[in-house]
């Protein structure tokens, strides 16, 4: 319990083939406060959707699919925004579900088109990292190929369904882990935007970290990709308030 009147939310064990992500629809302890965690089969015909609600005492499973087309799902926390979950395709695509169904269903838009990427190959395994934001209201999918290589972001444009490629993010810093990306907007006195950070860092002589980030406007990482990266390493934004009333 904490002096806002905030509380933790003890969650059930949770058991999920091929997990891909999990997120939560609203402030956790709210009346419509929706947690889901998504996994799929490799073939990406199927997905397993568990849902959980406030005074639930097990999760909710439903196996659900699209019979157009496999729909290979990126490895990401699925994106809440205007009353439906959203998730991302390897290859640029989206499904969408909408948790407030009695039963839900899964559905592959038929927009945005193929390719996001300049290319028409389909990807069948996830090789680079693919994430899919929400930043200012609308959607942002942010892909880094594997290794020190290129980092693309793309805004969808949702009065024509058609992606947009960002080349810079001039208010914002992005902070990328390898299950999550996060953007936010840093301190005005901090030369934090446009900028991509990681938690691999460089050690000093003196024994000190220098943390790798990418910059969007010179394409390239800073001061270097290096290899030293925390195992299991995930950025969160912290409440400094609570934090500050907890410790008073």
């Amino acid at each position: 319990n904490y002096p806002n009147g905030g509380h933790v939310i003890a969650l059930p064990p949770l058991d999920v083939i091929g997990l891909k992500g999990l997120s939560f629809s609203s402030v956790p302890g709210s009346p419509d406060f929706v947690v889901l965690a998504a996994g799929s089969t490799p073939s990406g015909k199927v997905l397993m959707i568990k849902t959980w609600r406030m005074g639930d005492e097990q999760w909710k499973e439903e196996f659900l699919s699209d019979d157009d087309a496999p729909f290979f799902m990126a490895s990401h926390s699925p994106v809440f925004l205007d009353g439906v979950f959203y998730f991302l395709d390897i290859n640029g695509r989206l499904g969408v579900i909408d948790p407030n169904e009695d039963e839900m269903e899964f559905s592959v838009l038929k927009k945005p088109d193929q390719p996001i990427r300049g290319s028409d190959d389909v990807h069948l395994e996830e090789w680079d990292y693919n994430y899919l934001v929400e930043w200012k209201g609308e959607l942002i999918a942010i892909f880094r190929e594997n290794g020190d290589a290129s980092v693309r972001m793309f805004k969808l444009e949702r009065s024509q369904m058609v992606w947009s490629e960002l080349q810079e993010m001039e208010d914002a810093a992005v902070f990328w882990d390898r299950r999550n990306a996060l953007i936010v907007v840093p301190p005005p006195e901090e030369d934090l935007c446009n900028k991509m950070f990681l938690p691999n860092y460089n050690e000093t002589d003196g024994g000190g970290r220098l943390h790798t980030f990418y910059s969007f406007r010179e394409q390239c990482y800073c001061p270097s990709f290096c290899a030293k990266e925390p195992m299991n390493a995930i950025w969160f934004q912290l409440d400094l308030d609570v934090l500050t009333a907890t410790d008073r």
